[in-house]
């Protein structure tokens, strides 16, 4: 009983997820309105540089994977892995983007690629895409 109370409680003070949610777009909306020149977000790119440096030394294989994380939200993480001598699989770079489309993949791999070392870097790295792993 003071379990559904406690929930009823929170849910009330706070609001539900989805409520919540529907909120930001009203927000957004009036932030433009107010000022047109905010930046909003619509994607992020982490890169740690412990994992960036430890890739620089494993082997010059690079995977790439997308995927939809479940929940409201929506979204696709975009990730890049490698190889640690141990044959160990290392989170090297992972983007949020708003969709799985040409513009995110190019934007995620062009950051990729600079972060790595630039173009004649990658010369001596190997891509397989989550299509080529069958």
């Amino acid at each position: 009983m003071a379990c559904r109370v406690r929930k009823f409680a929170k849910s009330y003070v706070e609001g539900s997820f989805k409520e919540q949610f529907k909120r930001i777009y009203d927000y957004s909306h009036e932030l433009i309105r107010s000022n047109p020149v905010l930046a909003s977000f619509q994607r992020i790119y982490i890169c740690f540089q412990g994992c960036k440096q430890s890739f620089l030394k494993c082997r010059p294989i690079i995977g790439l994977d997308g995927c939809f994380p479940k929940g409201y939200y929506g979204g696709q993480l975009l990730a890049a892995i490698g190889r640690d001598p141990n044959k160990q699989m290392l989170p090297i770079y992972f983007a949020v983007v708003e969709g799985e489309t040409k513009d995110s993949w190019e934007w995620f791999l062009h950051l990729l690629i600079s972060d790595i070392g630039g173009f004649l870097a990658c010369v001596n790295y190997t891509c397989i895409f989550y299509q080529q792993k069958v």
